[in-house]
């Protein structure tokens, strides 16, 4: 008679947005490096598949898991390759209809997350006199700032502090005096050629003065937003007793499930125990992969 260790895992965050990856692998024993897998511009089909519950395993019983999207010189021991596949899962969490995708999925809820450095550069960006300001300081010191406000206040006739500078700029912009060429001309001479071009150009990267704008720092947006699923369910994978010799020598009873997912050991049940109306086994479910469509590749690239 077989005997089970049931599992339970919570809060599976489920990520069906995946970006984009630049990251690289350092290879230890040839040198130089390469990029990942692939571009994961992809999903598996299945929320939880083969893979997962292999790496699972191989935490829970001491050994190093496989990275699934990340090339890597070792691979899984098939012993526990094998025990996922013939393990069975069970998915708490119900799926509603999707009329617009014309499928069932599970339902998602919207979280803060956190950029990687790459992605992490601001692409819109809302020039104001507070960034003018950090930009035109230097040594910091306030006379660049000062002379361009005054400048600026004796060409057009006006106290400019008390218009927006995307006003400014479209007074600039309308402007050919041989006043505004010398300002520009002393801007660029002191290294804010960023400021130059704003006003002196309809077709400007605004992002020009916020990369370098306070202390030669690159001003970053970390912070991002993404749908994620949490998912709740069970596990139950085939053991002996020599297995349960090693989980109580080398297991936590603790590990890890797609993003952040607790997965912790509930009980040891025999065959006869388990309930298998509900259940799926591991090796029956898809490792097929979904492509995103162009939408979804082109809202990445921007």
């Amino acid at each position: 008679m077989n005997k089970y260790l049931v599992l339970r895992f919570e809060n599976a965050g489920l990520f069906t947005t995946n970006r984009n990856t630049k990251d690289y692998v350092f290879k230890s024993r040839k040198n130089g490096v390469h990029k990942r897998v692939d571009d994961q511009n992809f999903n598996f089909q299945e929320p939880i598949t083969i893979y997962q519950i292999s790496n699972l395993i191989h935490v829970l019983f001491g050994e190093r898991p496989v990275p699934t999207f990340r090339d890597v010189f070792y691979k899984p021991l098939d012993y526990y390759y094998n025990k996922a596949g013939e393990s069975f899962i069970k998915i708490d969490n119900y799926k509603k209809y999707n009329k617009n995708k014309n499928i069932h999925e599970y339902t998602n809820e919207i979280v803060q997350t956190k950029k990687a450095l790459w992605n992490s550069y601001s692409k819109i960006v809302d020039i104001n006199w507070f960034i003018i300001k950090k930009y035109l300081k230097k040594n910091n010191s306030d006379d660049i700032l000062e002379y361009f406000i005054s400048e600026s206040n004796r060409i057009f006739n006006i106290d400019v502090r008390k218009i927006s500078s995307e006003d400014l700029r479209k007074l600039y912009l309308l402007d050919d005096s041989k006043d505004k060429d010398n300002l520009i001309e002393y801007l660029n001479n002191n290294s804010k050629t960023a400021v130059s071009n704003y006003i002196s150009k309809s077709k400007f990267d605004k992002s020009e003065i916020t990369r370098n704008y306070l202390n030669n720092t690159i001003r970053t947006n970390n912070n991002g937003i993404d749908n994620v699923s949490y998912l709740n369910g069970s596990i139950y994978i085939p053991i002996n007793d020599e297995d349960i010799q090693k989980l109580s020598k080398s297991s936590s009873g603790v590990c890890t499930l797609l993003d952040g997912g607790l997965v912790y050991i509930d009980s040891i049940k025999e065959e006869y125990e388990i309930n298998n109306i509900d259940l799926i086994k591991v090796n029956n479910i898809s490792t097929n992969k979904t492509v995103k469509n162009e939408t979804e590749n082109k809202i990445d690239k921007k």
